[in-house]
């Protein structure tokens, strides 16, 4: 993914799309680093249940290994992970 856009509006107290903040509640929990709104996110649109300290570890910018790769059902070694998590700043 090269790019992501994300719209809304500020309306003084709370960002809204259009005026309506509920849509957008969930996309900015996740974006905000809940741990909980992610597990949701995950079981919903990727119908896997991960485990809540991964993805808090992750969240938290701690070093991933090995283990945690796993919780997180990665398919991928840490060395093919290497290049995209430098890319993203990603400093764990």
């Amino acid at each position: 993914m090269d790019g992501v856009t994300f719209g809304g509006w500020h309306a003084g107290t709370t960002w809204t799309f259009r005026g309506n903040a509920a849509p957008m509640a969930d996309d900015l929990a996740i974006l905000a680093g809940d741990a909980k709104a992610y597990q949701r996110y995950a079981l919903e649109y990727f119908e896997s249940k991960l485990p809540l300290a991964a993805i808090a570890h992750v969240l938290a910018g701690k070093v991933i290994d090995a283990k945690i790769l796993s919780a997180l059902e990665n398919t991928r070694s840490l060395a093919e992970l290497k290049e995209d998590l430098a890319g993203i700043g990603y400093g764990g």
